[in-house]
């Protein structure tokens, strides 16, 4: 359902990946991921409808309406979406958001 890219050589120090997801999923269906505490962040932009994202240890969720920065965390997040789906992600290396200057927003 992923697809899946590699960065350019000079990249590779702190982009593990691009990914991208299009699919339309009609309610009530949905697509339901597990998202693992594994160091990593992701640049998440959004074009399409907004996804549910859930603390599983907390049990707290929030919509996600825009791109956002999806930071490495220490708990397990469940993903919930449907309707169209239109997503890129910018996979970070553990420490790769340091290449990007603090103007951009991201420290």
């Amino acid at each position: 359902m992923y697809t899946i890219r590699f960065p350019a050589v000079p990249l590779r120090p702190f982009i593990e990946c691009f990914w991208f997801l299009r699919v339309d999923i009609a309610p009530p269906e949905r697509l339901e991921e597990q998202i693992f505490a594994d160091a990593r962040a992701d640049i998440v932009i959004n074009f399409g409808s907004p996804y549910l994202r859930l603390d599983a240890v907390e049990q707290r969720t929030q919509v996600m309406h825009r791109s956002n920065l999806d930071a490495h965390r220490c708990y397990p997040a469940g993903i919930f979406q449907q309707g169209q789906i239109d997503l890129v992600g910018i996979r970070l290396r553990p420490g790769g958001r340091a290449a990007f200057p603090r103007w951009c927003g991201c420290h």
